[in-house]
């Protein structure tokens, strides 16, 4: 049962929607806005990683960035694999061509969310 006063769909694939919208106070338009800015400043992220190769870095601070606001969203399993990246990394100097496109799909499973959230909450 949603305890939220305005109803958000359930299911988000690759979003915990409860999460997010208790670190967002219950305000759905708050999560969608947040979740909005995160695909704004995130969505080139994965071709951004790809071209940055050797620059280990760059590629770092940007796991970083995408984690920090993923695991705030909700967005566990981005936040896993940018963990898993950052590992790669530390270990090797480059990252995983595996965990890089998991990270790919996992990203494009967020945008295709947030589209699902725009089209819920417009209903």
């Amino acid at each position: 049962m949603n305890n939220f006063p305005v109803p958000t769909p359930r299911n988000l694939p690759g979003v915990d929607v409860t999460f997010g919208l208790k670190q967002c106070l219950g305000k759905a338009d708050l999560l969608q806005g947040l979740l909005h800015r995160f695909w704004d400043d995130y969505q080139n992220s994965w071709g951004e990683l790809k071209e940055l190769d050797g620059y280990v870095e760059k590629q770092s601070w940007i796991l970083h960035n995408v984690k920090g606001a993923a695991d705030n969203l909700g967005l566990s399993d981005l936040t896993e694999i940018c963990q898993e990246l950052k590992q790669d990394l530390i270990v090797s100097n480059q990252l995983g061509e595996e965990p890089i496109e998991r990270y790919h799909m996992e990203l494009e499973k967020v945008g295709g969310a947030i589209k699902k959230l725009d089209s819920f909450l417009e209903s």
